[in-house]
């Protein structure tokens, strides 16, 4: 009898009374804060790989910029 009643006051403490849904939505939210944190990963690849692409097109115009300057001088 004792062992029934506290089972029913554990089962009580979730919502609905349901601890496999109580499970499944801490699982969604880890699952989504897993998303986000892969989301930002790739979107700082992606700005640092358009970075380092922006700031090699940049050298390479300005040393052909100075090239042709000396050039032409």
């Amino acid at each position: 009898m004792k062992a029934t009643a506290t089972l029913d006051r554990i089962l009580k403490a979730f919502p609905e009374e349901d601890p496999e849904g109580h499970c499944r939505y801490h699982q969604e939210v880890i699952d989504e804060i897993k998303e986000r944190k892969k989301l930002w990963v790739e979107i700082r690849a992606h700005i640092l790989k358009g970075s380092t692409w922006a700031l090699l097109v940049g050298l390479v115009w300005g040393l052909w910029t100075l090239l042709k300057f000396n050039v032409t001088r």
